[in-house]
Parts: C-alpha cells; sequence; structure tokens
C-alpha cells in the first residue's frame, strides 16, 4: 500500500522562512505490518533526502503496530516523534480500502 504525506519542518537557521513542508511516500506491507518511508529527491534542495525510514515494524504508543486503519486521508499519523499529515493514496491502496 502506497500513501502520500507531508509533514512542517521548524527552520531556524534562515530568517526567510518559518517552517518548511517536506513530502514523503510512505509504504505499508501487509505480510508483515512494516512500514518504509521515502522523501522524492529534489535537485538543490539542500537538506538531505531519500529513505527517511527504512522498511521495519514501527510500533504506536500504546504498543501494538500500525495498521491500514492507521492511514486515513485528512488525518494526521505520528511515526518517531513525526506528526505526519495523510493527503493521497494510490489506484490499489483505494481499492483496498473500497474492499474492506
Amino acid at each position: 500500500m502506497r500513501f502520500h504525506g507531508y509533514f512542517k519542518e521548524h527552520v531556524s537557521e534562515s530568517r526567510l522562512e518559518n517552517h518548511r513542508v517536506r513530502k514523503l511516500t510512505i509504504f505499508y506491507y501487509l505480510e508483515d505490518k512494516s512500514i518504509m518511508i521515502t522523501e522524492p529527491k529534489q535537485v538543490n534542495a539542500g537538506v538531505p533526502q531519500g529513505a527517511f525510514l527504512k522498511r521495519q515494524c514501527v510500533i504506536k504508543p500504546d504498543g501494538t503496530p500500525f495498521t491500514p486503519d492507521d492511514f486515513n486521508i485528512g488525518e494526521d499519523t505520528g511515526i518517531y516523534g513525526r506528526q505526519i499529515r495523510i493527503y493521497g493514496i494510490d489506484e490499489y491502496t483505494r481499492k483496498y480500502y473500497e474492499v474492506s
């Protein structure tokens, strides 16, 4: 399953901007409930990009692993201290939710 999200990062070293929006692609693997998060590379962005979180099982604060129900469009999902807003899904994921 593939979700599109973003988070706002506070910028203290620039007088031109207060925060920066960083877009992410979240991959959720149904077979082992693992998550991988990548950030699309942008030329001359000046910040590290690529693998944001390598594929692993991520546990929520309540001690349970994430499930597909934890990723809803328009809602924030907290992963390792970052509040990621989900804004889109791919066609396969959309069909999965329609069948479920």
